[in-house]
């Protein structure tokens, strides 16, 4: 009903729907939102092991 209310095809306002949905919910970028949601949980410093061994190829046959 909305679809013909407006004038176009069902399809086309289940696009514009989405594309209004989702234009308000990416205010922000995805490191600041992992960040903001993570923040209060506070940090983990992590000791990097020493690295012994050499780097080596995948190993793929051409």
């Amino acid at each position: 009903m909305e679809a013909a209310r407006h004038g176009h095809s069902m399809e086309e306002e289940v696009r514009i729907i989405l594309r209004n949905a989702l234009s308000l919910q990416q205010t922000k970028g995805l490191g600041t939102r992992i960040h903001e949601r993570f923040a209060d949980s506070g940090g983990l410093e992590l000791e990097m092991p020493a690295r012994s061994d050499k780097p080596q190829d995948a190993g793929f046959e051409v």
